[in-house]
């Protein structure tokens, strides 16, 4: 969406479920969310992620407010890792920061 940031504070507002159409029977989800800051541009405006994506090469990340801040306020070291869960397919994946 242009104008979003790189981060916004956003509200689900609809879960919906459907098959993939590439005829493999996978479930994506579909997650309509709002943009619930008020400092930004697009304040109240709603837009949707979907789950794997499309592209399947391609990822959204939605990260649970709580944890974004926590890590933010993290003082972090050179060289640190951390593990980032995929709560879709429950994989672990390691990163070095």
């Amino acid at each position: 969406m242009e104008g979003m940031r790189a981060a916004e504070y956003c509200h689900v507002t609809n879960i919906a479920y459907e098959i993939d159409a590439d005829q493999t029977g996978r479930t994506n989800v579909v997650v309509t969310l709002c943009i619930a800051d008020h400092a930004s541009p697009l304040q109240g405006k709603p837009f949707t992620v979907q789950w794997p994506h499309p592209a399947h090469h391609h990822t959204e990340f939605l990260i649970e407010a709580g944890s974004y801040t926590a890590a933010w306020d993290k003082a972090w070291d050179v060289g640190q890792r951390c593990q980032v869960r995929d709560s879709i397919s429950v994989r672990v994946s390691a990163f070095q920061v």
